[in-house]
């Protein structure tokens, strides 16, 4: 064998050895949760009352529920892949300035929640929380929000039942478009064994729609909110760009909390 041809090999195992491994770990590349003792207090500015629901598959769910004596709505509240509840308190403080009850969960394996990834049983989830809002508040002032890959469990729960309002943040087209942003030489399709799409649920979604995302954001391209603006209602639907903002500055526009404060008003 020439040795032309044993660099290959070796380049060719490398790369196979390296998309395994990548494959095995994706989890931390996927979902960066940080876990919570169960002890743990929340700190908000706002009277909320700390929830426990029990899932299909026995794992305990824990969610932040802010309530006011009068509310307009309430707001459910899907976070991104490195967030836990600790995390919430400037957008829910934002939020209830509306108004609002805010209903804030975390999923499996991240904050106090039990239990492992699973993207199936995370969709599931995403309905209990819904179907638990709809136990105490008229689903007409129901408003959905997903921030990040929060927007496919968002996405999910709209497309499923009739909210009044979806509002996405940041959000992913799918998992494998997003990954292709960050490491556009892996073979994606081949390593995810997870499947969160966005964009799969658009089409079946009938309520006014606001997708925001920066166009400085480095994390998930503007592109994603591009392409599920091109394949939606355009009837209920509207995309805003916001010049200024990254992946994690969009709540503290302008444009954004003007526009907010129109949403919810």
């Amino acid at each position: 064998m020439s040795g032309w041809l044993i660099i290959l090999f070796v380049m060719a195992f490398a790369y196979i050895l390296a998309n395994f491994v990548l494959y095995l770990i994706q989890d931390k590349f996927i979902f960066h949760a940080e876990k919570l003792p169960k002890n743990h207090k929340f700190i908000l500015n706002r009277d909320f009352d700390e929830v426990n629901i029990e899932s299909d598959d026995g794992e305990v769910l824990n969610a932040i529920h802010v309530k006011f004596d009068v509310p307009s709505g309430v707001i459910i509240y899907f976070h991104n892949r490195s967030e836990n509840l600790n995390d919430l308190s400037e957008v829910i403080t934002l939020l209830s300035n509306f108004n609002y009850d805010i209903l804030a969960m975390d999923y499996r394996g991240f904050g106090k929640s039990s239990g492992n990834y699973n993207d199936k049983l995370m969709f599931n989830d995403a309905q209990l929380w819904y179907d638990y809002v709809v136990d105490n508040y008229d689903e007409s002032s129901i408003v959905v929000y997903g921030q990040g890959i929060g927007s496919s469990f968002a996405a999910s729960v709209t497309a499923n039942n009739n909210p009044s309002q979806l509002i996405l943040e940041a959000p992913i087209y799918n998992l494998v478009n997003s990954a292709k942003f960050q490491y556009p030489y892996l073979p994606y399709k081949l390593l995810l064994k997870y499947d969160l799409d966005t964009a799969f649920y658009f089409k079946n979604i009938t309520c006014k729609t606001t997708i925001f995302h920066g166009l400085k954001d480095k994390i998930e391209s503007f592109n994603s909110s591009q392409m599920l603006y091109d394949i939606s209602n355009k009837e209920i639907t509207e995309l805003i760009l916001l010049e200024d903002a990254n992946h994690f500055s969009i709540i503290i526009q302008h444009k954004f909390t003007t526009k907010i404060s129109e949403i919810l008003a």
